[in-house]
């Protein structure tokens, strides 16, 4: 399990400096290396019982973005899946006699 949370937390830092160099530049990298070497200390010197909590915030404020934009998408959705299943569909045969041979 040791393993597993230490491998966890390399990658998300890789992840997350990838993602700022990318998004805001080298100097956001910089400041993001910084910021999570503060956080993981932070995380080692909490109570646990804030470390969770924290965690769980963060986790509900990451949740929070994708499911209002599945409220904000669902009818599209909706109206995609209905012309979909309006279709005629083929059946397997049907499909392998329409494809082209590979060459």
């Amino acid at each position: 399990m040791a393993m597993f949370a230490v491998s966890t937390s390399i990658t998300q830092a890789y992840y997350g400096n990838r993602a700022a160099d990318f998004l805001l530049g080298e100097k956001a990298a910089m400041m993001y290396r910084w910021f999570y070497c503060l956080v993981v200390f932070g995380g080692a010197v909490t109570a646990l019982q804030l470390v969770w909590t924290l965690a769980d915030v963060a986790n509900a404020l990451v949740a929070l973005p994708n499911l209002l934009t599945l409220i904000v998408l669902s009818g599209y959705v909706v109206d995609k899946t209905k012309d979909y299943f309006s279709r005629p569909q083929l059946t397997l045969e049907e499909r392998a006699e329409q494809e082209e041979p590979v060459t």
